[in-house]
């Protein structure tokens, strides 16, 4: 990426990355069962290469079968 490179995505965002609904991401918070996220003035941001990390070791979940 050129220029500056994007280290936080929104809850809509994440939503669509890791192809989880934005519900999930809000129970997950609501529970403490989330990936990490940072909240700045009311906005909830998640950074991008702690989510992977945490996706990674929690396993990304890619269908209902799993």
């Amino acid at each position: 990426m050129t220029g500056t490179e994007k280290l936080y995505i929104d809850e809509k965002e994440a939503a669509t990355r890791y192809s989880y609904s934005r519900a999930w991401f809000q129970r997950a918070r609501w529970d403490g069962s989330s990936p990490p996220y940072i909240k700045v003035r009311g906005h909830i941001l998640y950074p991008i290469k702690e989510v992977d990390a945490w996706f990674a070791n929690h396993g990304l979940r890619t269908s209902t079968s799993e």
